[in-house]
């Protein structure tokens, strides 16, 4: 009689309320670099890249930032069609400024969450770099299992190794270790959905917003060295900056940065139209 309860008991499996949608997780990494295949860094990413299905590269949209990126993402609009502060704030003019207040009003900045249709997402976790990555892990499942209000679409974000690419440079040996940990989170991904039953039930995507590269000195751009002091104001910050020229000197300094990039070759120059 033991041996029979015993053989019912491990018989057993967990049943979660599940989504009754097709059910989607896309993972992003930030300025994750598809060079890091060609190292020995990611065996668990390269194995899930040789049993499923990739792209050889994807195609940035401009400009290649976080935020325009990741919006472009979600919703497949260009950065100019979509909702987003951070690109609201790159095409402000100096006239325009004053909205940079109301845009961090409407929207909680903090969390970059927009409604949409006049209604907000059902889950959402305050952005924390603190928050452990294999809790961001379980809070995902959690949202999938849940008994109320299962998720079918979740997007989960890790922000390495943008975050210390940018403090010690990509090739730096504390981004090789940081990746190598993004590779242990994929694979504790992996096992977490299998032991929620879960793996032929969730598609998951794994993707970057962009990448990164190093710069050394001959290709630091000064752009002071082509305009006169109170002549302009500037906003923005990499891969492009706006300069907003003071009334009677939009041609000068136009044509004094058209000439500086010509010269330099390492940027180049538009008008706003």
């Amino acid at each position: 009689m033991i041996a029979k309860i015993l053989v019912q008991c491990l018989l057993i499996t967990c049943v979660y309320a599940i989504s009754k949608h097709p059910i989607l997780i896309v993972v992003s990494y930030d300025a994750f670099r598809y060079t890091s295949f060609d190292t020995e860094l990611v065996p668990n990413m390269k194995r899930l890249k040789n049993v499923g299905t990739y792209a050889d590269h994807l195609i940035n949209v401009f400009p290649t930032k976080t935020f325009p990126n990741h919006h472009s993402i979600a919703t497949g609009l260009y950065p100019k069609c979509t909702v987003s502060s951070v690109t609201a704030i790159t095409i402000l003019t100096m006239e325009r400024r004053s909205r940079r207040r109301s845009i961090f009003r409407d929207y909680d900045v903090a969390r970059a969450s927009f409604p949409y249709q006049g209604q907000n997402i059902t889950y959402i976790k305050t952005f924390q770099p603190d928050y452990d990555w294999s809790e961001r892990v379980k809070t995902v499942i959690s949202w999938i299992t849940d008994d109320e209000k299962p998720a079918n679409l979740v997007m989960l974000y890790f922000e390495e190794p943008d975050t210390h690419g940018h403090a010690f440079g990509p090739d730096s040996e504390i981004v090789n270790e940081l990746i190598e940990k993004l590779d242990n989170i994929t694979l504790y991904l992996e096992e977490q959905l299998e032991q929620h039953n879960l793996s032929d039930k969730v598609n998951v995507i794994h993707l970057s917003d962009h990448g990164m590269v190093s710069v050394t000195p001959p290709y630091f751009i000064n752009i002071t060295q082509y305009l006169k002091n109170g002549t302009y104001e500037w906003t923005g910050a990499s891969p492009c900056i706006q300069i907003i020229p003071h009334d009677g000197y939009e041609d000068e300094i136009y044509k004094s940065l058209k000439a500086g990039s010509e010269k330099q070759g390492h940027f180049t120059v538009f008008k706003k139209s």
